[in-house]
């Protein structure tokens, strides 16, 4: 076995047979099968809901994913000074749920899109960089 596919079994035993490991590898899941239900959706929903293009329907995501990049190395920067995660979690997924709760009335996509670019907030910050 080479040394890679051996780090690789020897991380998947840490996953597994510690809990704090098994706890953010359960979460990442849940979050990755929320996002992989989500993304989709999302594109449906604006071209259905506020007859947006299809360019408009793609540009809701970016405005997400450069605030989420950005926050996620800052966040990271700050819980390592702080040394504690669980907070940035618990702040995160409250400014998460503040974002998508009033999407699911809104008809206006300039609203949309502020609250997806919130919502970035949330979307990076389970994968905060170690």
């Amino acid at each position: 076995m080479s040394k890679t596919e051996n780090s690789f079994v020897s991380g998947i035993k840490i996953v597994f047979t510690d809990r704090d490991f098994l706890t953010i590898f359960i979460s990442l899941f849940i979050i990755g099968l929320s996002v992989g239900g989500f993304m989709p959706y999302l594109t449906v929903w604006a071209t259905n809901t506020l007859h947006a293009t299809s360019f408009q329907a793609g540009f809701l995501f970016v405005p997400m994913s450069i605030i989420g990049l950005i926050v996620s190395f800052y966040l990271a920067s700050l819980s390592d000074k702080w040394g504690k995660r669980k907070p940035f979690i618990i702040w995160a997924l409250l400014i998460g749920t503040i974002s998508r709760v009033p999407l699911a009335f809104t008809h206006s996509y300039t609203i949309a899109l502020i609250l997806l670019a919130i919502g970035g907030f949330n979307a990076f910050s389970f994968s905060l960089p170690c």
